[in-house]
């Protein structure tokens, strides 16, 4: 942290309910007034209204727990910024064209520049994440189940599911996450289909002409992921894995170009990155006690109420509102995608155009209709107007 707040520009950061950002701020927050500096933290929060039974067991809106951790901190100015201030699409062609590839999730596009926007407007040179604190400091142990499931130690196993059982995890979940996702898939997919719990099928998420995708093998790899990468059986450690395949320069230096100011995370800082890989991993999972030693670290530091809270919070939970909006030009942006030769072979277009007529009137949580639009649908689009783009196919 202190090598990311060096020099006397002013410091803004991302600031959601959780333990990474919240860490992230806290820490900055404490440094800082040392020095009798300020911090603005920016937290995302909806715009329009979401059905709580939509998502029961997550935080749809992370602007009181933001609002609590920031008021932990004198010199923290809490500025909320709603979630769609603008086109998701236009935000999204921007972040495109500023990292040269297609973005990977378009329904955060639009909060992500409202807040670079609104960072840029009050002259924000450093803005703080904690992008890579899941494979880092508040790592949640899930490798520590995993290790043990893979070398039988079936004592220590049975002890530590009791723990996270005690902590509102239930059986099912956990044999289905840690033991059943090493099987072999068809047994795997077999036993979810039968216990009501069937997998996704890849085209839930993705938008890809199937027989496109056979042809670049990719069929079989979305089969043994089925939008879980749990269900691989990774010899390795995961987090290497998340670590390696993120290029959180590339968002850096996207963010330098659209809004002037550095995006930095000391969350990814090598010398935190190996520190957290050497720990062994039974630290993060502690008696039943998922993310363990960030929730140690953070005693006393962030608000209790943010340390106790087990949900998880989501992201652009009214992601249906930017997308409703944006539905005449979905449909214009169809048309102008059959005219591109590659977009047409590449993704299913007729599918696109089935998805915007029938419409859904609401239910935006419940899985057959969140995997669709959230994901394939607008995922699809952006792959699509990044080709079109690039073929320059823009009538």
């Amino acid at each position: 942290m202190r090598d990311r707040i060096a020099g006397g520009g002013r410091i803004g950061g991302d600031l959601s309910g959780g333990l990474d950002s919240g860490g992230v701020m806290a820490t900055a927050a404490r440094r800082l007034q040392q020095h009798d500096r300020r911090l603005t933290a920016f937290t995302a929060v909806p715009a329009g209204e979401i059905d709580p039974a939509d998502y029961p067991r997550r935080i749809v809106d992370e602007g009181a727990l933001a609002a609590l951790t920031a008021a932990s901190f004198p010199n923290i100015d809490h500025v909320r910024v709603a979630n769609f201030a603008g086109s998701m699409f236009d935000a999204s062609d921007r972040a495109s064209r500023a990292m040269d590839c297609p973005v990977a999730a378009p329904v955060n596009s639009a909060w992500l520049d409202a807040i670079g926007e609104e960072a840029r407007r009050r002259g924000v040179g450093v803005l703080l994440t904690g992008q890579m604190g899941n494979m880092t400091m508040s790592y949640n142990g899930s490798g520590w189940l995993v290790d043990l499931c893979r070398s039988g130690r079936w004592g220590e196993l049975l002890r530590e599911f009791r723990g996270l059982v005690r902590q509102g995890a239930s059986w099912p979940s956990l044999i289905n996450r840690y033991m059943l996702g090493r099987a072999p898939a068809p047994l795997r997919r077999m036993v979810r289909t039968l216990a009501g719990r069937p997998e996704l099928d890849f085209r839930q998420y993705s938008m890809i002409r199937p027989e496109f995708a056979a042809r670049l093998r990719l069929l079989e790899q979305a089969r043994e992921i089925s939008g879980d990468l749990t269900n691989i059986d990774r010899r390795g450690d995961m987090r290497v894995e998340m670590i390696e395949t993120l290029d959180l320069a590339m968002y850096g230096r996207a963010a330098k170009r659209m809004y002037g100011f550095d995006r930095l995370d000391p969350t990814a800082d090598r010398r935190l990155v190996e520190y957290c890989l050497a720990i062994p991993q039974s630290q993060f999972l502690r008696d039943g006690q998922p993310r363990s030693l960030m929730l140690r670290a953070m005693e006393g530091v962030l608000p209790d109420a943010v340390l106790r809270e087990r949900r998880r919070g989501l992201q652009s939970a009214d992601w249906h509102v930017g997308l409703a909006a944006a539905r005449d030009e979905i449909v214009v942006e169809i048309e102008r995608l059959s005219r591109s030769p590659l977009a047409s072979e590449a993704l299913d277009l007729p599918r696109l155009r089935r998805m915007v007529e029938n419409w859904p009137s609401g239910g935006w949580g419940r899985r057959e209709i969140y995997y669709p639009y959230c994901f394939a649908l607008t995922k699809g689009l952006a792959v699509g107007r990044h080709i079109r783009q690039v073929e320059g196919v823009n009538g």
